[in-house]
């Protein structure tokens, strides 16, 4: 037989064989959910229970009719679709009242319990894990532990809602060891959900991995794990380090102590080297809460608990000279660094060495050592400043008054803020308010220069035409009110129409411009109107203010009471300029007080271009134009060159009052030709230059050669002739032919060849 026909005989058959199996199979299994035992109690539910969505033998309690299972039941809902009719249907409906929550599809939220005499409404909740690693015996989660230190699993859930009363082996921690092992924990829920279980057995150095997975018999066939978002923990070996923010410090100094060890664990920091009582351990300072603590061959260090990711911090204090051995410890594990403490080096500065009277001075330094920097300037405490952990400390001393001269700073380094403080050997002093005297011997020291304060000013220009600006810029070392004034009366006094004025004073602008903190500087810029203001020549003057930052005898925060129209109850309505000076003069007298004055002029005046005369120029010579104006500097002023031809035109810069340009007139045609200065604001100047013709080249005579006479020759003699024999006669030759004219070669080759072409063509016939 064909194997072929035999295997597919063979194939029915078990085919046939399943299906007699599946069909014996099928006929032993009930008719309700596989997971659910009618006989079983199951939970029962009250009026408004809980359910969680998984539950597998849940059934509920027929209220109405004094108690007992509701049988049949249906479910339906949720409660936000009762009324729909489209959605008020049945979700689920059990005759025999035992209901299984998985087979159908269940969301969080209320739903009706109809059957009996009873209809209520109960909720089903999703099931809650929450799983954390934690440090046993504390609240604190951690990551890692060492071997063979306990750890507990923390588990917040909802599975009290199915017995209150608590759930004997509710779940199991399910872990796997550094080395793939499996092991279950089998845990009892509490009736709070939150549920602790001490993990023990971590004598593997790996990774762990941990989920929950519910005992269906205990958690009414409720069956979640969290298998597919494990957590995770690290097991490391057992041991400690340690290291110094800095090796070597000054005496006074603290140094920082950092290193890390298992999570939450309680480890030591010793000092096992160096003079234990000349090291403070401060309390409150990193991982260690305790007081200020000096170690002692008994108790030679302090104890500490790191944090959760195992790391600590831990501060001394060195307060004296040496080589000191720090140990953390753990066990028997422990890690050692070393530092040396040294003598004090500090050093003080100044952002500058000279100074005007009244000026700041910015002092900094910096000291190896020690917790505050007292300073003082000319041998007066001015400043108790705290020494930053950069070892750095800065201060401000504001508007000096001193006479000028040469001026000492000093600092003196203390280590803490007691009574009596060492500052260098023996040499002793008491920390002292500001200026008190100190009688120790500064730590360190520097000087500077004082001079007497001073004022300058100019003007950008010293004539302005009106359209353009003007400036006045200069330089204050007074005082310390980083500010001047500046005062602009118009030609004709207070009571004229000038630049700018304040309300009130038609011819007074006051402007008040700061003065740079760097270099002094001050500048203020002023436009100056087209129209609309007097021209002519303007008064202006800079006024200072002294050390103390106040204008005038009076002592004034503002040179000029703009509201009352007074300086220093001088009125300056109407007032001449030489009038209004006098009152500045008087109110600022230098003699009288420390205010500083400049005076300076500026003649204002209707803007003009003049061109200067302009001398006549051959065409392709250069055509030079020059001016002057009373525009600023920079301005353009427009040229041009108009005539028979137009030269090209030009933009030309105003520089100190004038202006220059060259025309390049190669090309142009002879004639009178126009030239026209233009500022653009309608202020213009012409006149006429004549362009000429070149004048024509005059040849340059040859001169003619001077012919040379020839000389005259002189006759010379012939000598008589000798007789002499007649010769015997020469036989005469045949004459030589002529040749024929050229050419007739070429006739006679042309014929032949002609001749040899009939020839040819004639035999081919």
């Amino acid at each position: 037989m064909d194997t072929r026909t035999e295997r597919g005989k063979a194939i029915i058959g078990i085919a046939m064989a399943a299906v007699m199996v599946a069909t014996v199979f099928a006929a032993m299994v009930p008719t309700v959910s596989a997971q659910v035992n009618p006989d079983t109690t199951g939970r029962l539910i009250e009026p408004g229970g809980l359910v969680i969505i998984g539950e597998t033998n849940v059934s509920f309690n027929d209220t109405a009719a004094g108690g007992g299972i509701i049988a049949p039941v249906t479910i339906k809902g949720p409660t936000e679709d009762i009324g729909t009719t489209a959605k008020n249907s049945t979700l689920l409906a059990e005759p025999t009242g035992y209901v299984d929550t998985t087979e159908e599809t269940f969301v969080a939220g209320e739903y009706y319990v109809i059957g009996g005499t009873s209809t209520y409404t109960v909720t089903f909740v999703e099931p809650k894990f929450t799983l954390e690693i934690k440090k046993t015996g504390t609240d604190e989660t951690v990551s890692s532990c060492v071997k063979n230190q306990n750890i507990d699993f923390d588990l917040k859930t909802n599975l009290e809602i199915i017995d209150p009363n608590g759930i004997p082996d509710g779940i199991t921690f399910k872990v796997t060891d550094a080395k793939d092992v499996s092991r279950d924990v089998k845990a009892t829920l509490d009736t709070s959900g939150n549920n602790r279980t001490t993990f023990t057995g971590t004598d593997k150095v790996g990774e762990y991995t941990v989920y929950v997975k519910t005992n269906k018999s205990a958690c009414n066939g409720l069956e979640v794990d969290t298998s597919a978002s494990p957590i995770k923990f690290t097991v490391t070996e057992l041991g400690i380090s340690i290291s110094a923010d800095k090796d070597r410090i000054a005496k006074g100094k603290e140094v920082t102590l950092t290193g890390s060890t298992s999570p939450k664990a309680t480890i030591w920091i010793n000092v096992t080297s160096g003079t234990k009582s000349n090291v403070i351990f401060k309390g409150g300072k990193g991982q260690y809460t305790g007081v200020d603590y000096t170690p002692n061959a008994t108790v030679p260090g302090v104890s500490l608990t790191t944090k959760s990711d195992g790391t600590y911090t831990v501060v001394a204090k060195i307060t004296d000279i040496g080589t000191y051995e720090f140990e953390a410890k753990i066990g028997t594990s422990t890690d050692k660094v070393t530092v040396e403490g040294v003598e004090l080096s500090a050093e003080v500065t100044t952002d500058k060495t000279t100074y005007a009277v009244g000026e700041d001075i910015e002092i900094s330094g910096t000291s190896n050592a020690g917790t505050y920097a007292i300073i003082a300037f000319d041998g007066r405490v001015v400043a108790n400043k705290t020494i930053k952990a950069d070892n750095t400390f800065s201060y401000t001393l504001t508007g000096v008054d001193k006479p000028p001269g040469s001026y000492k700073i000093e600092v003196f380094i203390y280590p803490t803020t007691t009574t009596t403080h060492v500052t260098k050997g023996d040499k002793t002093s008491t920390i002292m308010k500001a200026g008190t005297t100190l009688a120790a011997t500064a730590d360190a020291s520097t000087a500077v220069l004082l001079t007497a304060p001073e004022l300058t000013a100019k003007l950008s220009t010293k004539i302005a035409a009106l359209g353009d600006s003007f400036t006045v810029s200069g330089t204050s070392t007074a005082g310390t009110k980083r500010e001047v004034t500046i005062l602009v009366v118009a030609p004709r006094g207070t009571g004229a129409t000038g630049i700018d004025p304040i309300t009130g004073v038609p011819g007074l602008s006051v402007k008040k411009p700061s003065v740079s903190t760097v270099d002094h500087t001050f500048s203020r810029k002023y436009d100056v109107p087209k129209t609309g203001i007097d021209t002519g020549t303007y008064l202006v003057v800079v006024v200072s203010p002294g050390r103390d930052g106040k204008y005038g005898r009076s002592s004034e925060d503002a040179l000029v009471d703009e509201t009352n129209k007074k300086i220093m109850g001088y009125p300056i309505t109407s007032k001449t300029q030489a009038e209004f000076l006098a009152i500045i003069e008087d109110a600022c007298n230098p003699a009288l007080t420390d205010d500083l004055i400049w005076v300076g002029y500026i003649k204002l005046e209707t803007a003009f271009v003049r061109l200067n005369p302009i001398k006549d120029v051959a065409v392709g010579e250069p055509l030079s134009v020059t001016g002057t104006t009373n525009r600023k500097d920079g301005y353009l002023i427009m040229v041009t060159v108009e005539g028979p031809t137009s030269l090209v035109p030009a933009n030309v810069k105003v520089e100190n009052g004038t202006f220059n340009v060259t025309f390049d007139t190669t090309g142009a045609t002879v004639g009178t030709y126009t030239v026209k200065a233009d500022d653009g604001d309608g202020h213009t100047d012409e006149t006429t230059v004549e362009i000429l013709a070149v004048a024509p080249t005059t040849p340059t005579p040859t001169a003619t050669p001077t012919a040379t006479p020839t000389a005259t020759p002189t006759a010379t003699i012939p000598p008589t002739a000798t007789p002499t024999a007649t010769p015997t006669p020469t036989a005469t030759p045949a004459p030589t032919p002529t040749p024929p004219a050229p050419g007739f070669e070429g006739v006679f080759a042309i014929a032949g060849l002609l001749t040899i072409a009939y020839l040819v063509l004639r035999r081919r016939k």
